[in-house]
């Protein structure tokens, strides 16, 4: 049995050269694996980098989509926000309010931003994943409009009214609406603006996973490559007493050169998308969240004036807790006792370090969107930016305690004219101031956003038509190592 087996053993080498046949055919088999394995790294080349470099412009055209759905909150609750003034004031007012505002111009934009939310939801029902929220959402606001339209019908016709006092009928119209408009319609636009974020988060990690597959394939192929060239080299040394062949040294070494070109490439981009995504992109739709809230929170202190017996203080203290969380308040203390949120937050505020130097924050004691944005400072100027803003919101929610204030001891004609005047110490103006800090710092993060894209994409550009050229170098050098060797067999 032993000696079977040695014999059988003995024969093998004998097979194997048989089937692999003569020089010639030997040599033709080498380059045909070579040709073969070549051809599979320019494909996954192309396809890995074209993948890479869609994935930078995806999420660069999907900005533009998670705008619209951020915005798309916004422009809902400052159209309730403008109704709610116009109904605060009157159309034929007794004359005790500020000569710089009107009914009729906080109407007028109403209209304004009626017409952006129908060219946020024109944008938004080009998703597929979105439309039939975008449908629901546009039946519902339908019926707000139709409510809005009789409130301010009913003020219209109504004779010398005062601050904060609206004709009955005109406030219950309203009631009907904002609260269709916080249970109906901001509801779908939160869905959307969720399911939109879950699609790009998705889509970022499933572009993260296809640069690393594509990285690590593009490393083995490179490999095998490199390997089968020295094969061939070794095989033509040993047959035709060539030490080393010019030609397929320049193709190991162009192999290895592109392979790590490539992964270096590859590593870039991965981190400019990082930096696009998690630095910039995630930076600018927190903060968007936070304006949209923003503005939905300076709704609820024209609510509140109009109904004082309803939920609009709790909502404002909601909203502000999610703008700029107090980590030992909760929005429901803040809510029954404001003065707490106004002296937690001006604590936090003084507490809060800016080294602009090294653009940095220290003593960050806040949560929320504003909290979140100080837990990401990554460009220059944001520090700044962010410090800043969280001063002017501050500004803001301390003139809350004059409007309540007034009005609770039986001034609401001094409260309307704090929360909607636009003189310095008055609720807008300091609004305004923070909306301006707020879109100041987002403008930092959507430029650098920018920034990060346009890099990633430049640095992938070459890879648009460099690896056909690879290719037919590649072939040409294969060919000059091999062909002269075939032609000596003719």
């Amino acid at each position: 049995m032993a000696i079977h087996s040695h014999t059988a053993s003995a024969r093998l080498p004998g097979a194997i050269s048989r089937a692999l046949g003569s020089t010639p055919r030997r040599l033709s088999m080498l380059g045909a694996a070579l040709e073969a394995t070549m051809a599979v790294f320019i494909a996954v080349l192309i396809s890995g980098m074209s993948g890479a470099d869609g994935g930078m412009s995806a999420i660069f055209a999907k900005a533009a989509e998670a705008k619209a759905t951020d915005d798309l909150y916004l422009h809902l609750t400052d159209m309730d926000a403008q109704a709610a003034d116009a109904l605060l004031v009157g159309f034929h007012p007794t004359g005790t309010v500020p000569l710089e505002v009107s009914a009729a111009t906080y109407m007028q934009t109403y209209d304004s931003e009626r017409s952006a939310v129908d060219a946020d939801l024109q944008l938004i029902g080009l998703n597929p994943a979105l439309a039939q929220e975008v449908r629901g959402l546009l039946d519902a606001l339908g019926a707000y409009e139709s409510l809005i339209g009789q409130a301010v019908y009913v003020d219209q016709i109504t004779n010398g009214e005062a601050p904060a006092a609206p004709p009955r009928e005109a406030l219950g119209l309203y009631e009907q609406a904002t609260a269709s408009m916080h249970r109906d319609i901001l509801a779908a636009a939160t869905r959307i603006r969720d399911e939109d974020a879950q699609e790009i988060d998705d889509g970022y990690t499933s572009a993260g996973d296809a640069m690393f597959g594509a990285g690590t394939v593009v490393v083995l192929l490179g490999l095998i490559l490199i390997v089968l060239i020295i094969a061939t080299n070794r095989y033509l040394s040993v047959t035709f007493r060539r030490i080393v062949g010019p030609s397929l040294a320049l193709a190991a070494v162009t192999v290895a050169a592109v392979t790590a070109w490539a992964v270096a490439d590859l590593v870039n981009t991965a981190r400019d998308y990082r930096v696009a995504k998690q630095g910039a992109f995630d930076s600018v739709r927190a903060l968007t969240d936070a304006e949209a809230v923003s503005y939905d929170a300076n709704a609820d202190e024209s609510r509140w004036l109009l109904d004082r017996f309803g939920t609009y203080q709790a909502d404002f203290f909601r909203d502000a807790d999610q703008v700029a969380h107090l980590y030992a308040l909760d929005a429901d203390t803040a809510a029954q006792d404001p003065a707490s949120y106004y002296s937690a937050l001006e604590a936090a505020t003084t507490k809060l370090t800016l080294d602009g130097s090294r653009n940095t924050l220290s003593n960050v004691d806040l949560g929320g969107y504003l909290g979140g944005e100080l837990g990401n400072i990554t460009f220059d100027g944001e520090a700044r930016g962010a410090f800043d803003t969280v001063d002017a919101f501050n500004s803001y929610i301390q003139i809350d305690s004059s409007i309540r204030g007034s009005a609770n001891s039986g001034d609401p004609a001094t409260a309307v004219n704090i929360d909607i005047g636009l003189a310095p110490g008055d609720s807008d103006y300091k609004f305004d101031a923070y909306i301006k800090a707020l879109q100041h710092v987002i403008g930092i993060n959507q430029t650098a956003f920018t920034a990060a894209v346009a890099d990633g994409e430049n640095g992938l550009s070459v890879w648009s038509w460099f690896p056909y050229l690879l290719g037919v170098g590649l072939f040409a050098l294969i060919g000059l190592a091999l062909y002269p060797r075939l032609r000596e067999y003719r």
